[in-house]
């Protein structure tokens, strides 16, 4: 039954694009209606929220009444918690946002609410000319022989994989050095290269020491902004074709740009964007994301304010459901640690986003000095938290020294508007 479903979504994908504008709201509004419906009865969150605000019992028959909804924001996902929102918990995959705005929020998803982000980056690789029968070579905090969980889950992507060598991939650990990155690249000559930006910058970094360059026919970038000067060294030194995805956890895999155009193209099917302008901005060309998770039942997520910035340049052009301006999201700093070593959101995101009674860590570089801040919730769960954390970092690079203190508040930057948990201070 999964498997009929996804493969339903999939084809619904390439459907939707046809449609005109029309029937692309026609199609968003009904689906809004219905998860709006769904949760007020179903979440303790929203069935509070929306009596408290007088819209319980609002009739969704345009978009207009869609705005007389009141917007949600990361805090209140905190504060409410997994129990208060959740729709339902059996059976659920629970995820941790990597807590850009703040503290992480858990999330929850069926396996058919999960693995549709699955698709959807099926369906953008596809649109960027991925075959099939291409490898895909993942730089990533997993290991080599691990499997994830749509892997586990479908046993007929099982049989594709092992029978028929489809949908193949090999997973590169971020922990791996650089030069042993480059070495594989190199021998293996990939068809497609997938990672962060800042991952991508160290492999680049590896390159530019060498003085060479890979021509690896596909790029795809998540999780991270990519910068002007970044791209021109992708570009130098891994490849010309450049997939770009902006997602986040409340919302997987929003939409995407193939070759860094500035445009980003929507699943207008699978959420819905609404914009307002920025606070305390002068920025007139910059506006805040709206989204509406128009798929997660299990954790609705509407009208949610993500704390990142979009650009409005592209608001006017045609098929406007379809398209929205460059996203800038998260933006750390990539630490040099050790020699040829580096160390980016991604390594540390994988060693510090599990440990018990840490809400929310912060590593700071000032001059050669390493130090892991992290913010608990009392002593005794940073006394505790700090033997964790030092016992992983030991793990990874026992030959650096770090330093690590309690954080008492979690500093917000009041321009972006997000928490950096990587920054390097000169």
């Amino acid at each position: 039954m999964l498997k009929l479903k996804l493969l339903k979504y999939f084809f619904e994908l390439k459907k939707v694009e046809k449609y005109n504008e029309e029937k692309i709201k026609e199609i968003q509004l009904e689906k809004f209606r219905n998860i709006f419906e769904y949760a007020k009865r179903n979440s303790n969150f929203y069935e509070k929220l929306y009596k408290v605000h007088g819209v319980y019992d609002l009739g969704i028959k345009d978009f207009s009444d869609i705005e007389k909804i009141p917007l949600i924001y990361k805090k209140d996902l905190r504060n409410a918690g997994l129990d208060l929102i959740a729709t339902n918990l059996n059976g659920r995959n629970i995820h941790t946002t990597s807590g850009s705005t703040g503290v992480p929020v858990k999330i929850a998803f069926s396996p058919y609410e999960d693995f549709t982000a699955h698709i959807r980056v099926l369906h953008i690789l596809l649109k960027a000319g991925y075959k099939i029968t291409d490898k895909i070579y993942m730089v990533t905090r997993y290991e080599q022989d691990d499997r994830f969980d749509i892997e586990n889950k479908l046993s007929l992507l099982q049989v594709f994989q092992s029978k028929l060598k489809l949908f193949q991939r090999k997973i590169i650990s971020i922990y791996t050095e650089p030069k042993i990155i480059v070495d594989t690249l190199i021998k293996e000559k990939p068809k497609v290269l997938w990672s962060t930006p800042s991952i991508m910058q160290i492999i680049v970094n590896e390159l530019k020491k060498r003085q060479i360059s890979l021509r690896i026919p596909l790029l795809l970038y998540t999780s991270e902004t990519v910068f002007s000067d970044q791209e021109k060294d992708f570009r130098e030194f891994l490849g010309d074709k450049i997939v770009n995805i902006y997602g986040c956890m409340e919302s997987p895999t929003l939409c995407y740009d193939i070759n860094l155009s500035g445009r980003m193209t929507t699943f207008p099917n699978s959420n819905l964007f609404e914009f307002k302008k920025l606070e305390n901005n002068k920025l007139e060309s910059y506006d805040s994301p709206i989204i509406t998770n128009l798929i997660n039942y299990s954790f609705p997520v509407i009208r949610y304010e993500v704390g990142d910035v979009v650009d409005n340049s592209f608001r006017d052009v045609s098929r406007k459901s379809f398209n929205i301006g460059k996203v800038y999201g998260r933006q750390d700093d990539i630490i040099r640690i050790a020699g040829d070593r580096y160390l980016a959101h991604h390594h540390a995101h994988e060693m510090f986003m599990t440990i018990d009674g840490c809400e929310q860590w912060k590593i700071i570089q000032k001059n050669s000095d390493i130090t892991l801040y992290l913010y608990t919730n009392d002593l005794e769960s940073f006394s505790k938290s700090k033997e964790r954390a030092q016992h992983v970092w030991n793990k990874r690079y026992p030959d650096v020294k770090i330093n690590i203190e309690r954080m008492d508040f979690i500093e917000i930057n009041e321009k972006s508007g997000k928490f950096k948990n990587i920054e390097v201070i000169k």
